[in-house]
């Protein structure tokens, strides 16, 4: 079977190379971490992805959720979990305007992340 591949979308580099060489301990392919939003929807794009761990605030402009409608402009069926800080309704509301599979709160249990994404590829 060949290795997934997950893309991760995150402006903090520390907690995200955690996750990072924690997804590729359990055999996943993860490339460079992405912190923004632009270099998100172009490796996206012109890769293949089999899930994006997306954070909502990016660098340089372009948020996640708005990432997440560019890609799926191309790629629709690239699944997206959400990795975020936010709680407020106006951000849930836009998220609920993307096609995802979750959303998983900040501060997390990598055991949550790990579920989830086992979960997906059983689907």
């Amino acid at each position: 079977m060949d290795k997934k591949v997950i893309l991760i979308a995150e402006d903090e580099i520390i907690p995200a190379y955690n996750l990072k060489l924690q997804l590729e301990s359990l055999g996943y392919e993860v490339g460079e971490i992405i912190p923004n939003g632009e270099e998100i929807i172009l490796k996206a794009i012109s890769g293949k992805p089999d899930l994006i761990l997306m954070d909502i605030y990016l660098d340089n402009g372009i948020n996640g959720i708005q990432a997440v409608k560019e890609i799926h402009v191309e790629k629709p069926n690239i699944p997206v979990i959400y990795i975020t800080a936010s709680n407020d309704k106006e951000t849930f509301n836009a998220i609920e305007e993307t096609n995802y599979y979750k959303v998983i709160p900040k501060p997390y249990d990598f055991e949550v992340i790990k579920n989830a994404i086992e979960n997906l590829f059983r689907m």
